[in-house]
């Protein structure tokens, strides 16, 4: 991992000690597997390349990003896979950019860098390739099910994440070697999957009011990065950057991680948005108006979560910039020609190029990260608030009418299938599916390591988080008896 800590800026023996110390707390493996004398990847390749060759990274292919394809649509939208490699790339590019160059300011830079905790290239892409794994099939409407299901049908106080979901099956579900569970990641890729590291807050009796209110609860209960079940897997991961880094602050690739993330997911789900004829680029406008709801709404949820980075004026420019770009992106009329497509397209790749190249280091780094508590990578300020506007732009159109209409079927063969596993897991094990079996067998070999049951319980998000959209459609018809009980689905 020389990229992380170029050999140009070690000066001394003890250094160079305490610098070899800390690579190797980043590198350490749970199960300490040694690579093949002939093997000259680094630690960061070979997790990619364990992410790469899993059963739950094929499966991202048939997982919706956001909006299912229908054979209809003329446009190939994204799935899970094209977006992670998508996240992955610009997580790469960012990384790159940070730590390349030979001039002075460059070699401070990469000081600053390694005080945090350090920074490399290839885990910042394993963690783009990895970060996704954990999704629900049928996209965030069936992300909002599941959790759903977990707490009110499961009795699972914490519910269901995509993100502690993802942690969960990089250290337990996916087998790499025998008798060892997970993926065998560094702690370095499975520190920079945590863009949240803590679990879920406990649920208050007035739930809205806080969620709505209380900006600090909003954070610790809308999204989370493990269940109490693998909270250890936090401090162990993290145990590398335990003094540069305290709390619940980001290690250098999980904060690259999310901006690539946050910067793949405005533009590429808006450029499927607007290819697809889910909405089209007046109606954006319309949205994005200085004084519209639902820029009035975003504007003061901003300043409740991020009051130290927010500012009206840069908010105000940012809207102004925005509805520029999406006039210049989107011919009107737009009849999707080919060229028109290209334009569109043209339009979003420019964009991204120009957000990378606003990532940087925060400027008081170590000592002071972006905002109190924040990243210390980030984009600047008013691209920062450009792309909170995409993010809006993303999030409106998904809870659409338009988009729900499309999700409807969707979420209710979620629903049933999950509903339908928990009776069977009550009252009839033997009718489950088999893999279900199977993972209920290593359970109940061992009930003192499950004395609440909430383990046999998790086996259902667990299971469903292995299928494909696919996969649940064929499972529902096995489950409510649209096949033959002996005609097991693809999955089996």
């Amino acid at each position: 991992m020389t990229t992380a800590l170029p050999v140009a800026v070690l000066s001394s023996p003890r250094r160079v000690a305490r610098d070899m110390c800390h690579e190797a707390a980043r590198d350490g493996r749970r199960w300490h597997q040694d690579p093949s004398p002939t093997d000259a990847r680094t630690e960061g390749m070979r997790d990619r390349d364990r992410i790469l060759y899993s059963s739950a990274w094929m499966r991202l292919t048939g997982v919706t990003q956001v909006v299912n394809h229908r054979p209809c649509d003329s446009i190939l939208l994204h799935n899970r896979m094209t977006h992670s490699l998508r996240v992955a790339q610009v997580s790469r590019s960012i990384a790159e950019q940070l730590l390349i160059g030979d001039a002075e300011q460059d070699m401070e830079r990469r000081d600053r860098l390694r005080a945090l905790g350090g920074l490399d290239v290839d885990v910042a892409e394993a963690a783009g390739l990895a970060h996704d794994l954990g999704h629900a099939p049928f996209g965030p409407a069936g992300e909002r099910i599941l959790d759903e299901v977990a707490r009110t049908e499961l009795g699972l106080a914490d519910g269901f994440s995509p993100h502690a979901q993802t942690l969960r099956i990089v250290s337990r579900l996916e087998r790499k070697y025998q008798g060892s569970p997970g993926m065998d990641l560094t702690r370095a890729t499975r520190a920079a999957i945590l863009k949240y590291p803590w679990v879920r807050r406990p649920m208050l009796v007035d739930h809205d009011d806080f969620v709505e209110g209380d900006p600090d609860y909003r954070r610790h209960w809308c999204r989370f990065g493990a269940y109490v079940e693998d909270s250890t897997e936090i401090s162990e991961a993290r145990c590398f950057c335990a003094d540069a880094l305290a709390g619940e602050v980001q290690t250098l690739e999980a904060s690259i991680l999310d901006v690539a993330d946050d910067i793949s997911s405005a533009i590429h789900d808006l450029e499927d948005f607007l290819l697809a004829r889910v909405v089209d680029v007046e109606a954006v406008r319309e949205l994005v108006d200085d004084h519209s709801p639902a820029v009035v709404s975003l504007q003061r949820k901003l300043a409740g979560d991020y009051a130290d980075y927010f500012d009206a004026s840069l908010m105000a420019q940012a809207l102004r910039r925005v509805r520029e770009r999406l006039l210049r992106a989107v011919p009107r009329p737009f009849t999707g020609l080919a060229d028109e497509i290209g334009q569109v397209r043209w339009h979003c790749s420019q964009l991204i190029g120009e957000y990378i190249a606003d990532v940087h280091l925060a400027p008081g780094a170590p000592a002071e990260p972006h905002w109190p508590g924040g990243p210390f990578i980030g984009l600047g300020p008013l691209r920062w608030h450009e792309i909170q506007i995409l993010k809006a732009i993303s999030g409106h159109v998904i809870t659409s009418r338009v988009v729900g209409d499309r999700q409807t079927g969707d979420k209710a063969t979620l629903r049933l299938v999950a509903v339908r596993l928990a009776e069977l897991l009550e009252s009839d094990p033997a009718l489950l599916p088999d893999p279900m079996r199977r993972m209920l067998r290593s359970i109940d070999q061992d009930p003192a390591f499950d004395p609440d049951g909430s383990l046999r319980r998790r086996l259902i998000p667990d299971f469903l988080c292995g299928l494909t959209d696919s996969q649940v459609d064929d499972l529902f018809d096995w489950l409510y008896g649209r096949q033959a009980r002996s005609a097991k689905p693809r999955l089996y």
